[in-house]
């Protein structure tokens, strides 16, 4: 983790063994990382996806997602969206629960978005629920 204003670095966030890191977001007092195992950066693989504190960078909450792809980590509204070959999810971002589940791959064309394209569909991306 690196301090925005000058670039230093701050505090490492490592994986499990076996697991690299793979991308980050900051959000209402949270770090979420995501950690790539056993594949390549952009495969579909485990994914170790971990939330740490921002002021004591305690880790909060720690979940391995099969087939998720680690460089799908977004933060839409006051979800965590992660997608996969199989499914996409949202995620409660205090817990780690899941809170919504679609089975099919969900790409993020637009970071941030409050909606995403899935299946030919305008879908809901806190919900994946079809906009209306």
């Amino acid at each position: 983790m690196l301090n925005l204003p000058d670039g230093k670095p701050v505090a490492r966030l490592p994986g499990r063994t076996g697991y690299d890191s793979s991308g980050a977001r900051v959000h209402d007092g949270r770090v979420f990382v995501s950690y790539a195992g056993g594949g390549r950066a952009g495969s579909s693989t485990n994914m170790q996806f971990r939330a740490y504190d921002t002021d004591d960078r305690a880790q909060v909450w720690e979940r391995v997602i099969p087939w998720a792809f680690p460089s799908s980590l977004d933060v839409v509204g006051d979800r965590v969206w992660l997608t996969g070959s199989r499914a996409t999810s949202t995620l409660d971002p205090a817990t780690g629960k899941t809170l919504a589940e679609i089975p099919r791959n969900c790409d993020r064309r637009i970071r941030n978005a409050p909606y995403d394209i899935c299946g030919g569909a305008i879908m809901d991306a806190r919900t994946l629920r079809p906009a209306r």
